[in-house]
């Protein structure tokens, strides 16, 4: 009985274990949705809070960003929240986009440039978000929108769990965004 026992190791580590192979080559492929709004809001807008900051983005930076494009109707997952946002007077849209893009690593991450929707004064909001994986999946938005001569940055930097609508808040600027797995049962867009 012991020379089976051994004679079946000896079997079994000699060989190949299918499950223990190399898994396929998984593609990280993620739809990126963002939604920038300006709030109009007036118990939020206090002195203290509306100190403007440098809104300089290095044109480096920014001519460096990938283009993004719109969402098509229909098909956006945040269509109704601007829709909503549009509808209220306390807010008013800015931009909306959305794109695909693998998740890369920080260092090869390529930021994409965001700016208003065809409409709103040119120059009114500029900036970049880079979406990025390292150990989580990360969204680094540095955006400026620029009003009355007063620049406000919403600069941050957050861990992004997919199918979430995440909230970036700012006094005078705020931006919502999603981010999901693409689907490969879909053909792509």
């Amino acid at each position: 009985m012991q020379r089976l026992v051994i004679c079946c190791a000896w079997l079994l580590a000699l060989s190949p274990a299918p499950a223990l192979a190399a898994p396929e080559e998984k593609e990280n492929l993620y739809e990126i949705e963002v939604l920038v709004f300006e709030n109009r809001l007036p118990q939020y807008l206090g002195d203290e809070l509306l100190a403007g900051e440098d809104g300089n983005l290095t044109s480096a930076a920014l001519d460096k960003a990938l283009a993004v494009g719109a969402p098509s109707a229909g098909q956006s997952k945040l269509s109704g929240m601007a829709a909503a946002l549009e509808r209220d007077p306390h807010y008013r849209v800015l931009a909306h986009h959305r794109w695909l893009q693998a998740a890369e690593p920080k260092a090869a991450a390529k930021a994409r440039r965001i700016q208003a929707n065809a409409g709103a004064r040119p120059g009114e909001l500029d900036g970049t978000i880079r979406f990025y994986s390292s150990r989580f999946l990360h969204l680094d938005a540095n955006l400026v929108f620029r009003q009355d001569g007063r620049n406000y940055r919403l600069n941050e930097l957050r861990r992004m769990r997919i199918q979430d609508v995440h909230y970036f808040d700012h006094p005078r600027l705020s931006m919502l965004a999603r981010v999901a797995p693409l689907d490969k049962e879909k053909p792509a867009r």
